[in-house]
């Protein structure tokens, strides 16, 4: 997973101390996303779909839906 150092701060994560902070007790369910997943979605639907249908098409993506604690 690609983490941009600016947007840590604001997620509980110290790049620069190599931590993080846990809100809450850590069983709410997140949305993780990686290249593994965006890769091939990307793909799929430019192989599939004509650029028409593509133009200013919103897609939503999800690679996983985990908290913390799983």
């Amino acid at each position: 997973m690609i983490l941009e150092p600016t947007y840590g701060s604001s997620t509980g994560i110290n790049f620069e101390n190599e931590t993080f902070t846990l809100f809450g007790d850590g069983t709410a369910p997140l949305s993780w996303t990686a290249p593994e997943d965006f890769v091939p979605f990307v793909y799929r639907l430019r192989t599939t779909l004509q650029l028409s249908q593509l133009e200013n098409a919103v897609f939503q993506i999800e690679g996983d839906r985990k908290s913390f604690k799983e």
